[in-house]
């Protein structure tokens, strides 16, 4: 496969195997059966194109040589002075409470919910 950078893993490396080139109609009624979507032709044809031009993306970003790069993720730790104060203000910021939605309320409101435990009631997905 010509272009790939295969990842590395613990165990080595790993095989990659080339996207469809185009995703046909057949192949966005499964996806959308597998989600439970229910589309309409028109949006088949919308969507096959989308997820073509999607998956043709992603094929790119595998193409990248990532060789020369460091496989360990970044922490707050390994990055410079510099880029911390920008962190802080996000991502190291100290928790505080805030003002949540009234429950009571909320759960007022809910189709289906449970009161007395306060927590709303979904449909059944998986395994149904």
């Amino acid at each position: 496969m010509a272009g790939y950078q295969v990842p590395a893993t613990a165990a080595g490396r790993v095989e990659l195997t080339r996207m469809a080139e185009t995703l046909t109609r057949a192949d966005v009624e499964r996806i959308a059966a597998l989600a439970r979507l229910e589309l309409t032709p028109d949006e088949v044809t919308l969507f096959a194109g989308q997820l073509t031009a999607i998956l043709a993306y992603a094929d790119q970003v595998q193409q990248v040589d990532t060789s020369g790069i460091d496989a360990a993720p970044a922490t707050i730790a390994s990055l410079p002075t510099e880029a911390l104060a920008k962190v802080g203000d996000v991502a190291a910021r100290n928790d505080v409470p805030a003002p949540s939605l009234d429950r009571d309320l909320v759960l007022s409101q809910a189709p289906a919910a449970d009161r007395a435990a306060g927590i709303f009631k979904v449909p059944r997905v998986l395994g149904s």
